[in-house]
């Protein structure tokens, strides 16, 4: 079954996982010689980016396996990666809006991802609900909200 993207299902997905976490949250990333920003982590979704994928309907099991034209599997990779990859795999689809679908994930992946100077921080300076608000601002400085 394809996955058809818009921008509404986007934002109404990224608002419910928010809600559901809490706009509070902040994601830490995981610990020892492979950290960073996990899509998923120990069988689950794990960042922003990843928990939004797997509530659209990816399997958490799919970020693991090994493609070679991204050297690698997408445990670690960015939304624009994830969502190459889905759409070249047939499990998503987007609409002619897929750039705004594009940098909206973006946005907020940015957002969360900005730990302060500190490199041995590794909770995100910033809420879910905050990179939820970046994304917003994006969408309505396009005037998609």
């Amino acid at each position: 079954m394809t996955i058809k993207l818009t921008v509404q299902k986007a934002r109404e997905t990224a608002f419910q996982v928010v809600m559901e976490k809490g706009a509070d949250y902040h994601y830490t990333r995981p610990q020892g010689p492979h950290g960073g920003c996990k899509n998923v982590h120990e069988g689950k979704p794990s960042c922003l980016i990843g928990t939004i994928f797997v509530k659209l309907g990816i399997p958490v099991s799919w970020f693991g396996r090994s493609r070679a034209v991204f050297g690698g599997d997408l445990v670690g990779a960015s939304a624009d990666s994830v969502l190459d990859a889905a759409i070249g795999e047939g499990l998503i689809e987007c609409d002619t809006n897929e750039a705004v679908v594009r940098n909206y994930l973006g946005q907020m992946q940015a957002h969360q991802d900005r730990l302060g100077m500190d490199t041995d921080v590794v909770t995100s300076m910033h809420s879910w609900g905050s990179c939820l608000e970046a994304g917003d601002t994006y969408l309505r400085a396009r005037g998609r909200l």
